[in-house]
């Protein structure tokens, strides 16, 4: 946190300048699957997927050590700061209690003995080797572990950033009206053959979960009879993500289906809908009230999300869901569960432009080649 005692030898824009450096040694010597974020230009958050209390501590001992070795190359007021630097963890409950780790400087000095006098030492601070001492220690506090949608951050802190997640709106907005105006025949003509070949509504509402986990109501025409029983899908979903492929469908090694293969709920109707991607038409109508982009990961059901291991979780915590995303155009149904958040988590380190228009580009190919259809 922001140093209260140094504020006469480093402003905010100063203090702001070292906490993207200290970031910066975080996001080199962290994994690709660790979600890091700063928030409010003064606290560095980062969220270990798959880790323990003690892989907690052998990551903040890597951080500290990586501190160590740059500090020659900190300007003289950022050496200052970092006597105030504070490490603390947050750790989930049902993983390690309320148990968490602190670390803090006890004090940081000189290797080399100078022969200068104070005054020309200090402005000389920057070319003198130091060691910083830290005390780490777990101990057992009151800490209450926060649910998952507390993690709102600033990950925009970069303007281009910015620009990017405001202006990929607008063309969202713009984007799903044209889309809803050029399809509105065909939507027409789905409306009719479902009601005329199934009871039922037209359309099939669903909880999804949205950016941060927040729900939402995810629409698609019906391709299902209706009332039928969800309990097939949560069993497949649950194998799904625990890699068991060869359990629930007639896939192979390369290639296991994303999808329940001759699913028994689908209807007549319904096969063709999915074949040709036509029951997905009514999210466009979720993109335009602002739940869905043109272009993100597929928004998952409460109860898949229940059996997501923790480096899954950025995929919902990070972006919106997309009607199409970079695993649609690379495996379509035809990839595992890890493979296609993998994919996700590659669309999320590379978003831009150019990389939207070239997934939208594929998905119009890939609705037309059916074979791995959704």
């Amino acid at each position: 946190q922001h140093p209260k005692e140094s504020t006469s030898e480093i402003d905010s824009g100063e203090f702001a300048d070292f906490v993207q450096i200290i970031f910066n040694i975080i996001n080199n010597n962290s994994r690709e699957i660790d979600i890091k974020c700063i928030e409010k230009n003064e606290i560095i958050k980062i969220l270990l997927p798959d880790t323990t209390l003690s892989g907690a501590q052998v990551f903040t001992e890597k951080i500290i050590d990586r501190l160590q070795k740059d500090i020659s190359g900190f300007n003289n007021k950022y050496i200052t700061a970092l006597n105030n630097v504070k490490i603390s963890t947050h750790p989930l409950n049902h993983i390690s209690g309320n148990r968490t780790i602190n670390a803090r400087p006890d004090g940081m000095h000189k290797l080399q003995t100078s022969e200068k006098s104070k005054s020309e030492s200090d402005t000389t601070l920057i070319n003198s080797n130091f060691d910083m001492h830290w005390n780490i220690e777990a101990e057992v506090t009151d800490a209450i572990a926060l649910p998952l949608p507390v993690l709102d951050r600033e990950l925009y802190a970069d303007i281009g950033v910015l620009n990017y997640k405001y202006m990929k709106r607008i063309l969202d907005v713009i984007g799903s009206i044209i889309a809803i105006i050029l399809f509105s025949p065909a939507m027409i003509i789905v409306t009719l053959l479902i009601k005329l070949t199934s009871k039922g509504p037209v359309l099939f509402k669903q909880k999804r979960l949205g950016y941060l986990g927040n729900e939402f109501t995810f629409l698609k025409f019906r391709s299902m009879s209706t009332h039928s029983d969800d309990q097939i899908h949560r069993q497949y979903v649950k194998k799904l993500i625990e890699g068991k492929d060869q359990e629930i469908n007639f896939g192979t090694d390369d290639k296991p289906l994303y999808k329940i293969e001759n699913d028994p709920r689908i209807t007549r109707v319904g096969h063709y809908l999915r074949k040709f991607s036509l029951d997905e038409l009514p999210q466009f109508f979720n993109v335009l009230s602002g739940d869905m982009s043109l272009v993100g990961p597929r928004p998952p059901i409460p109860y898949e999300f229940e059996n997501y291991k923790f480096w899954h979780y950025r995929r919902v915590l990070e972006v919106k869901p997309g009607i199409t995303g970079l695993w649609q155009v690379n495996g379509r149904s035809k990839t595992t569960f890890d493979e296609m958040v993998r994919l996700d988590n590659q669309y999320i380190n590379n978003q831009s432009f150019m990389l939207d228009a070239k997934i939208l580009i594929k998905t119009l190919a890939a609705v037309f080649n059916t074979d791995g259809a959704l």
